[in-house]
């Protein structure tokens, strides 16, 4: 008898547990089975395009920085060019920046990709592209900034040796002048 009441017990347990009543949650992600309703989806306001970049012969741009170590081409890290979508190309200076560059045939395809890229940024970068953010100032030895110029987007990285704050403090300001030096690498189509 015993053993019966207890599987009941288990039973209704299992029962009361297989249907549970969880609320939906609209976490703002994509999802591969729920689409939002338009309504709901909130995206950062995009500038319109000012300007129109060659996709195809992407080189690494020459930097200027010389106040923080950062001067001369890129070297080539990776590049792929499939032509129907546009190109990237992946860029680095030692190990204080890194540059990934996709530059879009679509224009529609180019703001859908900063949408993204922008996200989890909240911090503008003014006077940089058509739209910039740069990570917040944690501490990091990191900094990430973003930058949006037409069809074309660019997320550089810039890293200070640990824990060098005086370091990451000189990336943090001269990111304005990196970012705009990269800039000038795009050929207009």
């Amino acid at each position: 008898m015993r053993l019966v009441l207890a599987g009941m017990a288990t039973v209704l347990t299992l029962a009361a547990c297989s249907s549970p009543d969880v609320p939906d949650v609209d976490t703002g992600l994509p999802s591969s089975t729920v689409s939002l309703p338009a309504s709901t989806k909130s995206a950062r306001p995009v500038p319109p395009p000012a300007h129109k970049w060659k996709t195809d012969g992407l080189t690494c741009p020459s930097l200027t920085a010389a106040d923080v170590g950062l001067t001369g081409a890129g070297k080539v890290t990776d590049q792929t060019n499939p032509q129907t979508v546009g190109s990237s190309i992946d860029c680095a200076w030692g190990t204080t920046a890194t540059l990934h560059l996709d530059t879009a045939t679509t224009q529609a395809a180019a703001d859908a990709q900063w949408q993204i890229l922008s996200g989890a940024l909240s911090e503008e970068l003014s006077g940089v592209g058509e739209q910039a953010f740069i990570s917040t100032d944690t501490g990091s030895d990191e900094i990430q900034v973003v930058v949006r110029s037409g069809n074309a987007n660019l997320d550089i990285r810039l890293t200070a040796k640990k824990d060098d704050e005086a370091g990451a403090k000189a990336l943090r300001d001269a990111a304005p002048a990196i970012a705009t030096d990269m800039l000038k690498g795009l050929v207009p189509a």
